[in-house]
């Protein structure tokens, strides 16, 4: 079943939170498992998942996560 993502920023954002699971895992483990979601329309989800035993981030910072990236045209174009 074919994937609607950008395949190159889907790619990069896994590349970071496993990135980061790692960097902060000292001892443990990290996870990582993919899920297909039905819905009621044509379309399904993929539900990745990336589980680590690191230190983890403060509730209080969490919501500083996943925050949409913006960038400006560049004006010499």
């Amino acid at each position: 079943m074919p994937v609607n993502a950008d395949p190159a920023k889907l790619k990069q954002v896994i590349i970071n939170v496993i990135g980061n699971a790692t960097k902060f895992t000292e001892n443990g483990s990290i996870t990582v498992s993919t899920e297909i979601q039905p819905s009621n329309t044509e379309k399904s989800c993929v539900v990745v998942t990336i589980k680590d035993t690191g230190i983890g981030i403060d509730p209080s910072q969490q919501s500083k996560l996943f925050r949409p990236f913006v960038m400006v045209d560049d004006p010499s174009k």
